[in-house]
This record gives C-alpha cells, sequence and structure tokens, in this order.
C-alpha cells in the first residue's frame, strides 16, 4: 500500500513539503479533522486540571505528606492503569465510540469522589480517575489514526496532540476563572470543569465506527 501510494503521488519540497500534509488533511477530510481536534481540545482541558493540582489538594486538604501523596499515586495508580488495556480489549469487542464514551462518562465521576469525597475514599477515586482517563485516551488516540486513510493519519495524528496542549492550557485557565479563593471552592472548580469530559463523549457518536473495518474503507 505504501509503494503504491508514494509511486501515485507527487512529491514537494521545503517548506511545502512541511506543511503538505495538513493541507492534504484539510482538503480531504475537513469535517472529520475538527472534529477529531475538538475532541482532544475537550478531554485534556477537562482531564490534566484534575491530575495536575490533586497533589496541592491531597497535601492541603487532607494533610497529605509528599510521600503519602507518592504512595497513593503509584499504588492506587498502578490498578487504574489497567483501563488501558480494558479499553483496547472492550473496543475491539463493543465498538470504539461506546467504550470510549463509557470510559470519558467515568471519568467525572471518579474526579468528584477524589475532590468532593472524604479521606477515607482517595486511594478508590485515584483509581477510578486513572481508569477513565487513561482507557478514555486509548480510545482517541486509536480513532484520531484509524479515522482516516494511511497517507492522512500521522497528520491527523499530529493535530490531535496539538489541540490537546491547547486544551490542557485552557482547562488549567478554566479552573482559575472558575474561582479559586479557598480549597473548597477550587475542588469544586475542578470537579465542575471535569464534567466538560462528558461532551467529548458524546462527540464520539458522530464519527463512523472503526471496530473490524479495513482503515481505507472507512466512510
Amino acid at each position: 500500500r505504501y509503494e503504491t501510494m508514494s509511486a501515485s503521488r507527487a512529491t514537494s519540497t521545503g517548506m511545502l513539503a512541511m506543511v503538505e500534509p495538513l493541507r492534504a488533511l484539510a482538503r480531504h477530510h475537513p469535517g472529520r479533522a475538527a472534529m477529531v481536534a475538538l475532541v482532544g481540545f475537550i478531554s485534556a482541558g477537562s482531564v490534566l486540571p484534575a491530575f495536575n493540582f490533586s497533589g496541592l489538594f491531597v497535601q492541603t486538604k487532607h494533610g497529605f505528606s509528599p510521600q503519602q501523596y507518592s504512595i497513593m499515586v503509584v499504588a492506587a495508580g498502578a490498578l487504574g492503569i489497567v483501563g488501558n488495556v480494558v479499553a483496547g480489549r472492550l473496543g475491539d469487542r463493543f465498538g470504539r465510540r461506546l467504550v470510549g464514551a463509557s470510559l470519558m462518562a467515568l471519568f467525572p465521576l471518579g474526579t468528584y469522589w477524589f475532590y468532593m469525597g472524604s479521606k477515607s475514599t482517595l486511594h478508590a477515586a485515584w483509581v477510578v480517575m486513572v481508569f477513565g482517563s487513561q482507557g478514555g485516551r486509548v480510545i482517541l488516540r486509536g480513532l484520531s489514526t484509524e479515522l482516516f486513510p494511511t497517507e492522512y493519519r500521522s497528520a491527523a495524528s499530529g493535530v490531535f496532540a496539538v489541540l490537546e496542549s491547547l486544551g490542557a492550557a485552557t482547562g488549567l485557565f478554566a479552573v482559575y476563572m472558575y474561582g479559586t479563593r479557598n480549597m473548597d471552592d477550587f475542588a469544586l472548580a475542578v470537579s465542575t470543569v471535569s464534567l466538560v469530559t462528558l461532551v467529548a463523549g458524546i462527540a464520539l457518536f458522530a464519527f463512523p465506527e472503526t471496530r473490524r473495518k479495513e482503515l481505507e474503507a472507512i466512510e
């Protein structure tokens, strides 16, 4: 496939060669590329603040030491990161859209539990947060490439990565704008921003299902 496509395409040089994949992606799949970028932006913006401020929160609100926080991240996170494997397996069996949306709906539940719950449940809530976020990201990363023919796949993945970074910065700013006068306000702000993940999960159903399909044949 690679040799066939390479032989049929004109090769650009210089700066044109750098931007040509993006131009081709925008020309042939504008709507799908825009949706992938939007989902990446939204998901990163709602997920990153929850993890970025978790250390500050547990040490300030619940009196964790840095060592206790590290133990929670490593021990509970080791269970939550299984979401990567589970997402892949279930996505192959039941479909990317359904599994991705379900895992992304799980994340704000875990976030609310972590930031608004009691100290005794922090470790369990952390498992749910990591499980939902990691599993959802596996699905999003897969769709960001599977939805496009081979020649556009790397460009689509790059666009997704750039919009993730922009979304993460926007999410942090949204928490700041919501209000961080005290730790209770801060916890509510992070929990509220995490709900935006639901929008990204719903948006997945606008994409075609890629499970068990030839990638070049997806419409």
